[in-house]
Order: structure tokens, then sequence, then C-alpha cells
């Protein structure tokens, strides 16, 4: 077996040594798509049904 070969079965054994280890920030972007997914439900909540209905038109007029 050449030296390359031999190298890019190395890289290629320890990348999937890399690919079948957790994600260590896992529990941070968890916490943190759960705040996102609030602020976004609360921002919901402040808008008006009025502002609502004119912003959906708006958009099906540059849809159209």
């Amino acid at each position: 077996m050449g030296r390359k070969r031999k190298t890019r079965r190395k890289r290629l054994e320890d990348i999937r040594l890399e690919l079948a280890r957790p994600f260590e920030h896992e529990g941070r972007l968890v916490d943190l798509l759960d705040r996102q997914r609030a602020l976004l439900k609360a921002l919901d909540l402040d808008k008006d049904e009025a502002g609502s209905r004119s912003t959906d038109a708006a958009n099906e007029r540059l849809a159209a």
C-alpha cells in the first residue's frame, strides 16, 4: 500500500471518529433555539389583527 493511501485511510478513520462524537455545544444550542421560539411567539402576540391583515394583503400583492 502506498504512502498516500495510508494517509488517506488514516484521515478517513479520523473523520469517522469525529463524526461519531456528540456536538459539544448541543445544550447551549437547544437553549438558544428555545429562547428564539419564545421571542418569536411573543412578537406574534404584539401584532394587532388589522396590522396583520394589511401586511398579508401587501404580501399577496407582491406575490402576484
